[in-house]
């Protein structure tokens, strides 16, 4: 997951992005502008669950990530960061990028990302803020774009032979309230595509930021079902331990490490069910309610009323 979270020190932020992380059960974290001061980095690190962080460009770039991955760095300028990861015996490339805000600023960035295209030929995504759009229907609101800008940067997707990720969730990633603008976004190699049958984005919602989290995912099929999760919350109900003792002491086929396994099964496979007996309903409004207010994103997205901005809650820009 790629964020220009505009600052992290506020604990709803924390919060919010710790919930993120364990709902969709993020290995690699990608912080875009925290504002916080770098000694911070292994406590937040710590906090939302992770065993690695490093930080880049003077504290612009935070990356956290799971002990799934094994990652080796490189800053190029002061835009850009670039990643080695081996996954699983697999080596990926990404580049974790925020750009500047004006056109002469980005091309540094623009010369660094044909530099790597140029010596890699492996699997590279290059994802973040681009602070550009690629064409005119990714603005709406304020002054025409700039047509300058756009060719420019759709000159080093070409030129690099990169290609457009598809994505799910509102059509804009950044809003000042007047203005919104399409700035973030995940740009893929040939190589890339070919490892992975499916690649996604989702635009999330805003949070306390004026950016949208970018949530990236990638595999042969996106239709496996979820994960086991252990829920804090369960701890808390008297019920609980009497619910795993029965589960466990129920018989089951096979002996050592077959019989082990099969405890585990059956026991996470009753958690389940009485998960969905006691705490069902409540995770299903929350996740009703998660919908509503993306739902009233996307309505601001399209209306920009301050009736629909009230609705959804999103926090005034703190820049332009």
């Amino acid at each position: 997951m790629v964020w220009n979270i505009r600052g992290i020190s506020q604990a709803a932020s924390q919060r919010f992005l710790q919930k993120l992380c364990s709902q969709y059960s993020v290995c690699l974290l990608v912080l875009l502008e925290p504002m916080t001061d770098v000694g911070q980095l292994d406590i937040i690190s710590r906090r939302l669950c992770f065993s690695r962080a490093q930080a880049f460009l003077e504290g612009k770039i935070w990356v956290l990530w799971s002990e799934t991955l094994t990652l080796e760095f490189e800053e190029w300028g002061d835009q850009l960061v670039h990643m080695e990861a081996t996954w699983v015996g697999t080596t990926l490339h990404f580049s974790a990028v925020n750009a500047k805000c004006t056109r002469v600023g980005r091309r540094a960035l623009w010369r660094a990302i044909e530099e790597i295209a140029g010596r890699l030929d492996g699997p590279w995504m290059v994802v973040g803020d681009f602070n550009v759009i690629s064409k005119a229907e990714e603005r709406l609101g304020g002054a025409p774009p700039n047509l300058r800008n756009m060719e420019e940067f759709n000159d080093i997707v070409f030129n690099c032979r990169l290609s457009e990720v598809s994505f799910d969730g509102s059509a804009f990633t950044w809003t000042n309230g007047s203005l919104w603008q399409r700035l973030d976004r995940a740009l893929v190699n040939e190589a890339w595509g070919k490892l992975f049958q499916t690649t996604k984005v989702s635009h999330l919602m805003h949070g306390r930021s004026d950016h949208a989290p970018l949530l990236i995912k990638c595999g042969s099929s996106m239709g496996r079902g979820s994960a086991f999760r252990f829920l804090n919350v369960w701890r808390r109900d008297p019920k609980f331990l009497e619910v795993v003792r029965e589960a466990w002491r129920t018989p089951v086929s096979g002996s050592g490490m077959v019989g082990f396994f099969g405890k585990l099964s059956q026991t996470k496979a009753a958690l389940r069910s009485w998960n969905a007996q006691v705490f069902g309903s409540l995770f299903q409004n929350v996740s009703e309610a998660e919908k509503d207010l993306q739902q009233k994103e996307q309505e601001y997205d399209l209306v920009q009323d301050p009736v629909s901005r009230a609705a959804s809650g999103m926090p005034p820009a703190r820049h332009a």
